[in-house]
């Protein structure tokens, strides 16, 4: 195992990983069996270390922001045209134009604010997943 330092120590307690953290802060196994609420000692622990202790009211909410991209309306679409000649060709009616697109499931990992992870998503899809020449997105954070 890789040694770490106090603060990734402190990280591992406000992740949730407090077993880890009591492993890394010498409790030996036994100890860890025989107090299933070890997390309180760690906390303790950390405090002589001159870490703060984990604010747990203020831990984000894990979310997931669904990104829709799609090629500009002033922009030919030639794989929505091939769709909609095929569907019609199947036999379904009142068919309208297609447009194809892409769609992205991002799991956030709680680490940030609505807000925050508005602005992250935002980034993401401006930055990496649109081709602003020709796409546009939008988007939903939920949770």
């Amino acid at each position: 195992m890789a040694a770490l330092n106090l603060h990734e120590i402190a990280n591992l307690h406000e992740t949730g990983a407090g077993e880890r953290a009591g492993l890394l802060l010498g409790f030996s196994q036994r100890a860890r069996e025989r107090r299933p609420n070890l997390s309180l000692k760690v906390t303790s622990r950390l405090a002589i270390l001159g870490l703060p202790k984990p604010l747990t009211y203020n831990r984000g909410i894990p979310m997931t922001a669904y990104v829709y991209v799609s090629l500009k309306k002033t922009v030919l679409d030639p794989q929505g045209k091939t769709i909609q000649g095929a569907l019609g060709k199947m036999g379904y009616k009142g068919l309208g134009e297609v447009r194809q697109g892409k769609f992205f499931e991002i799991t956030l990992n709680g680490g940030l604010t609505k807000e925050q992870a508005h602005a992250e998503v935002e980034k993401m899809a401006r930055e990496v997943l649109t081709n602003p020449v020709i796409e546009e997105f939008r988007f939903t954070v939920e949770g």
